[in-house]
């Protein structure tokens, strides 16, 4: 409701005089009980939280966030913009930097230890590093030496491809 509010720059004020829309069955029946107990949007917000989330709520979307890792094909900055999002779904939201722990913890270690030496202090900062080590993981993948056609100046510095049962002497 808050980003469509933003979106189509509607003010909490308006929104909240025209809340009834925005409810049906329980809700509905719920919200016309406690109308004129509440005053504001952000109260309502509050009231409404109260009424239909599980009391243990944020405990167990800390467990959740806690447990949350990145997925085995899925992008670094995917992840991050996940993991905020259930941060954000939060009554109080932890600092930026708890945030940024918590993100980096959950990280798969080949981009959480790309990190060990420069530690981001910042959202912007951590996607730029994960952005940066995910293009040197796909060039990593990609990477073959070349073994071309084209003559070689120096030949006994080239690489050659040897087989594992070679022998090296």
């Amino acid at each position: 409701v808050e980003e469509l509010r933003i979106a189509r720059n509607v003010t909490t004020f308006q929104l909240f005089s025209s809340a009834i829309d925005l409810f049906e069955g329980d809700a509905l029946l719920w919200y016309r009980s406690v109308r004129e107990d509440i005053r504001d949007w952000n109260s309502l917000v509050i009231h409404l939280r109260q009424a239909f989330l599980p009391s243990d709520y944020d405990e167990r979307l800390r467990q959740e966030i806690y447990n949350r890792l990145q997925g085995s094909s899925e992008r670094p900055t995917l992840f991050v913009a996940a993991v905020r999002n259930l941060f954000r779904r939060l009554t109080i939201i932890p600092s930026e930097s708890e945030q940024l722990n918590r993100i980096i913890c959950n990280l798969r270690p080949k981009y959480s230890q790309g990190l060990l030496f420069q530690p981001p202090t910042t959202f912007t900062k951590l996607v730029s590093l994960l952005r940066t080590l995910e293009y040197a993981e796909i060039r990593n993948r990609r990477f073959e030496p070349r073994s071309g056609p084209e003559p070689l100046l120096e030949p006994d510095l080239a690489c050659t491809q040897r087989s594992s049962r070679q022998r090296i002497d």
